[in-house]
């Protein structure tokens, strides 16, 4: 197995930052279908690259893992995807998890991956609980399993 890698939301923020760079910050993943409808999200593509922010951002860690288009677990939330389906790969603090969240929340939303990420960093740096997200580790939740 990997070793186990700490992510905070500096290297949160730089990942998505790269993700970004790779198909513009004016992409919008799932624009609606003739329905009206959005299409849900996968972190994959069929042809193995990445699909949405998220996904795009661990596209290494998804690829190592295994986890591929046709795979269960390549339409769950962030949360699941980095507890369950990375085999312990990666670790978050509880702001990075949030930025992470929120971005891909925004980018489901049918934002901008630009605009997802800008919502995202609001939402993350918002100290509301009074202290610093980013020293606590993120607890591997069995809501996420």
């Amino acid at each position: 197995m990997p070793e186990t890698t700490v992510l905070n939301y500096a290297a949160a923020l730089e990942r998505l930052n790269k993700a970004i760079e790779v198909k513009g910050a004016d992409y919008v993943n799932a624009p609606l279908n003739k329905n009206g409808f959005r299409p849900h999200c996968r972190n994959v593509n069929e042809d193995g690259s990445g699909s949405c922010i998220v996904g795009t951002a661990f596209l290494p860690e998804i690829t190592t893992a295994g986890l591929t288009f046709e795979d269960e677990g390549n339409n769950v939330g962030v949360g699941s995807l980095l507890q369950s389906h990375l085999d312990g790969q990666i670790q978050v603090t509880l702001k990075a998890l949030r930025l992470l969240e929120r971005v891909q929340d925004r980018q489901d939303s049918g934002d901008t991956w630009g605009d997802a990420l800008t919502a995202a960093q609001e939402y993350a740096n918002d100290t509301y609980l009074g202290y610093e997200l980013d020293d606590k580790m993120a607890v591997p939740d069995p809501t996420y399993a």
